[in-house]
């Protein structure tokens, strides 16, 4: 398969794995999004000619929590946004300076829990270029455009079992020359590179 065919196969992929809807866990049934902490962040997929990046940002240093971390771009959910793939978007725009029009949602890949409560719901999309960052420096120190190809290298890759809270988890990393990819990021991308590696 060649790059240009294999971009193309990954796309259709892409589409074929997203829902429509988000996914909930059982604790978040009876309750509303903003009472319990949810979250929605953008997978964003930038085609270059042959080849597919990701966008991530390094959370900057002035942030509550995770300062310095490697993310998707994305934040908590408001009582304006009208669904989590609007709080996605809009989370985008406002920490890398994106224009609305030039994202194309897919749909929602499978949400992860943090330890520390919150519920992520992951919006895969596709972004129209030129891609010109306006970055809004209280949230975000960089950027990184990361080649889907190099993440879903093995050699890339890592697992390693945590205790956490007293229950085993999986900590899925990722390691590009000096930026390592871990938490729920590490966990999303994980559970989309695996979702595309069952069609190929």
């Amino acid at each position: 398969m060649s790059p240009g065919e294999f971009s193309k196969h990954i796309l259709n992929v892409s589409e074929k794995i997203v829902t429509n809807k988000p996914s909930f866990s059982m604790a978040f049934l009876n309750s509303s999004l903003i009472e319990t902490k949810a979250a929605a962040v953008l997978v964003p997929l930038i085609i270059k000619g042959e080849e597919i990046t990701i966008i991530f940002t390094k959370r900057s240093d002035t942030v509550a929590v995770h300062k310095g971390e490697i993310s998707f771009p994305g934040g908590m959910l408001e009582p304006d946004d009208n669904s989590l793939m609007e709080c996605a978007v809009r989370e985008t725009v406002e920490e890398i300076g994106l224009d609305k029009k030039q994202i194309t949602p897919l749909g929602y890949l499978n949400s992860v829990t943090t330890g520390t409560g919150f519920q992520i719901f992951p919006v895969l999309a596709v972004i129209v270029k030129p891609v010109l960052y306006k970055i809004s420096q209280s949230e975000v120190a960089s950027i990184h455009e990361i080649p889907l190809v190099e993440l879903m290298k093995p050699s890339n890759r890592a697992e390693k079992k945590l205790l956490f809270n007293g229950h085993e988890i999986i900590d899925y990393r990722f390691n590009i020359e000096d930026i390592t990819i871990w938490g729920a990021t590490g966990r999303i991308l994980h559970s989309y590179i695996k979702s595309i590696n069952d069609f190929l």
